[in-house]
């Protein structure tokens, strides 16, 4: 009986500290392009309430992420309990990838729009269909133009774990009264 007991409590140890542990995502990996979302005081009247961290994880800390922003500065250690967004850099895709899913995207929405006006507005006898033609093509043109010129780098969000809960700031703190 005594046993059973103290290879309950064992375990219970055991299960409570790997779970502590594990509060990073596994996505996270040391040389990774990072971009953390800070809380900010003021509000700010443009975008989402917060300040852009965006740099180099340098390494992984139990309670704070190491993120070196430039080359030259030292890293600088970011707290878990501050960060309220967290994503990252899924690269930047190659100029012609972007050029074409840009291209595509405003083909679609231009072409659409400059149907719909048309069918609207029918001034110059134009069907439909050369509206959306012509209105694609000029859409796609500037986009394939604009995203082969400007490509954008790709961020994912990474959410935190659920099946893990966030290790305390104090550490795992176990009390334990065996008698016999």
């Amino acid at each position: 009986m005594m046993v059973r007991a103290a290879l309950t409590v064992l375990v219970t140890i055991y299960l409570c500290s790997s779970t502590a542990a594990a509060q990073w995502p596994s996505d996270l990996r040391p040389g990774t392009r990072i971009q953390v979302m800070l809380p900010e005081a003021e509000f700010q009247n443009r975008g989402p309430r917060g300040h852009f961290l965006r740099g180099r994880l340098e390494s992984i800390g139990t309670d704070s992420l190491h993120v070196r922003i430039t080359d030259s500065l030292p890293a600088v250690a970011v707290p878990h309990t501050l960060i309220r967004r967290l994503y990252i850099s899924r690269g930047v895709p190659g100029r012609l990838e972007n050029g074409l899913r840009t291209g595509l995207f405003w083909g679609v929405l231009y072409g659409v729009t400059t149907a719909v006006l048309m069918e609207l507005g029918n001034s110059d006898g134009r069907s439909t269909g050369e509206a959306l033609a012509v209105g694609g093509s000029i859409g796609f043109g500037t986009g394939f133009v604009f995203g082969t010129i400007f490509p954008i780098e790709r961020w994912g969000r990474v959410r935190p774990d659920r099946t893990t809960a966030p290790a305390s700031t104090q550490g795992v703190q176990l009390g334990v009264t065996l008698t016999w």
